[in-house]
């Protein structure tokens, strides 16, 4: 399970608190905008035309 902190600085944390790195901003819309629509189908080529 993951923690996803998104008011100010976004950070993402494990399961023992220890923080996960994003490798990029593009990496950290990508989960962000995953997780503010769940239980919806994602196709590939509309995720890579918002990024």
């Amino acid at each position: 399970m993951l923690t996803l902190r998104c008011f100010g600085e976004v950070t993402v944390q494990d399961a023992r608190g220890l923080r996960v790195s994003l490798r990029s901003r593009k990496h950290t819309g990508l989960l962000l905008y995953l997780v503010a629509h769940p239980r919806t189908v994602h196709v590939r080529d509309e995720l890579a035309y918002l990024l």
